[in-house]
């Protein structure tokens, strides 16, 4: 198993797992394959978003997991260690990964990312 920032060559299984996930959530209004790829494209993974995607890809390319990480200034700290902070916006792991290790690895490589950013 990868972990690692999201790259362009994981988008139609990152895709694959979106729909999975809003499935899981059970949203009233599902979107559609297209629109969840506009989505993705457009506004999760625009050159100017916060979000930081990291997944977890599986040997045949398949991506089985992902936490969705935001780093934001601190309200409180101006200067120093804690002036920035890391936040989980989501940790997701399809049905079949789950209890494999998949989620644990992912927040262990979100951790590192955060202690690297401040």
């Amino acid at each position: 198993m990868r972990i690692g920032v999201y790259q362009p060559s994981q988008r139609s299984s990152l895709i694959d797992l979106l729909i999975e996930l809003a499935e899981y959530y059970d949203t009233a209004q599902r979107a559609t394959r297209s629109e969840v790829a506009a989505h993705l494209d457009d506004t999760v993974t625009a050159p100017n978003s916060p979000i930081t995607l990291v997944t977890a890809e599986v040997s045949e390319g398949r991506i089985v997991g992902l936490a969705a990480l935001m780093v934001m200034p601190s309200i409180l700290e101006a200067v120093g260690p804690h002036r920035l902070q890391c936040n989980l916006k989501e940790l997701f792991v399809t049905q079949l990964h789950r209890s494999t290790g998949v989620g644990s690895s992912l927040l262990r490589w979100s951790a590192r990312f955060a202690i690297e950013r401040g």
